[in-house]
C-alpha cells in the first residue's frame, strides 16, 4: 500500500465493512490504454494483441513465452495438416482453430476452421484449396510476431 500513502486504512475499513464501491473509488483508475504497451502495428486480422493482452494484464514478459509456444505449436499443426485422411485432418483443424481464436490469429483461425469444415464434408477439392494456404497464414503471423519474440525483455 504504499503506492496509496493515507488510503490503507480507508480501504481497509470499506473492505472489511463490504462496501466495496466505496473501496474501489479510492484505488487509482488504470484503463486498458494506459496499460496496454507501445506494439509494433499489426493487422488484427493476422494478430489482435487486445486478445491476450488483457489477460496477461498487458506483461509482455509473460505474454512473450506463451507467443512463442503459440507460434510452436501452430507450427507444428501446420505441418501435419500437409495430408492425411479427413478425420486425421478435421482433428489437427480444430486443434488449431481453437488455439489460433484463443491467441488471437483470426486470420488462421478462420483458415483452420475452413479446412475443418471442409474435412468433415469430405470435399477433397475445398481441402487441395485450403491446405496450401496454411503456410503462408502462419508465415505472415511469425513475421507480425516476429518484433515482440526477438525482443529482449519488455517491447
Amino acid at each position: 500500500m504504499a503506492a496509496l500513502p493515507g488510503v490503507a486504512d480507508q480501504l481497509a475499513r470499506h473492505v472489511g465493512d463490504f462496501d466495496f464501491d466505496k473501496a474501489l473509488a479510492l484505488l487509482p483508475a488504470v484503463t486498458a490504454a494506459e496499460a496496454r504497451p507501445a506494439l509494433p502495428e499489426t493487422d488484427p486480422d493476422v494478430f489482435d494483441f487486445d486478445r491476450m493482452g488483457p489477460v496477461y494484464k498487458w506483461d509482455m514478459v509473460r505474454l512473450k513465452p506463451v507467443l512463442a509456444a503459440f507460434i510452436d505449436d501452430a507450427s507444428a499443426k501446420v505441418a501435419r495438416l500437409g495430408g492425411g485422411d479427413p478425420a486425421t485432418l478435421r482433428d489437427i483443424a480444430h486443434a488449431l482453430k481453437g488455439t489460433a481464436n484463443t491467441a488471437g490469429a483470426t486470420r488462421l483461425g478462420r483458415l483452420a476452421a475452413d479446412v475443418e469444415n471442409a474435412a468433415i464434408a469430405g470435399n477433397a477439392e475445398a481441402l487441395s484449396m485450403l491446405l496450401p494456404l496454411l503456410p503462408a497464414t502462419l508465415d505472415e503471423l511469425t513475421a507480425a510476431l516476429a518484433p515482440i519474440l526477438s525482443a529482449t525483455g519488455a517491447p
